[in-house]
């Protein structure tokens, strides 16, 4: 998939990053929830059909393609909410001739509760 540089009115979708916590109950147990790590701007695109993704290692299956300008903390994202939907991040591609931008690859998870 060849990479295509953003035009400016493309980053049209709020992309929250957010990490999973896990917190004590007071019955001993543990609850997850979900805190706010960053807010960007991001292009999104759907994987259509049977196409997936693979990483060298793994054959985790990517649904989505979110475009950022690069940050170098993206890196350590594990989930977007966007449009009301949770994706887990299975990649973090640098593209662009400075590397200017970033695609991250991602399932989409369901809704955001």
């Amino acid at each position: 998939m060849a990479f295509v540089p953003p035009d400016s009115g493309e980053f049209d979708v709020r992309v929250t990053a957010v990490a999973r916590v896990q917190e004590p109950t007071a019955g001993g147990g543990l609850a997850e929830s979900y805190v706010t790590v960053a807010t960007v701007r991001a292009r999104l695109r759907s994987l259509f059909g049977s196409r997936t993704i693979e990483g060298e290692q793994t054959t985790e299956r990517a649904t989505h393609v979110f475009t950022i300008r690069a940050r170098e903390a993206a890196r350590g994202w594990r989930y977007l909410e966007a449009l009301g939907r949770r994706f887990r991040i299975h990649s973090v591609l640098d593209q662009g001739r400075r590397r200017q931008w970033q695609e991250l690859l991602a399932e989409e998870l369901g809704n955001a509760d």
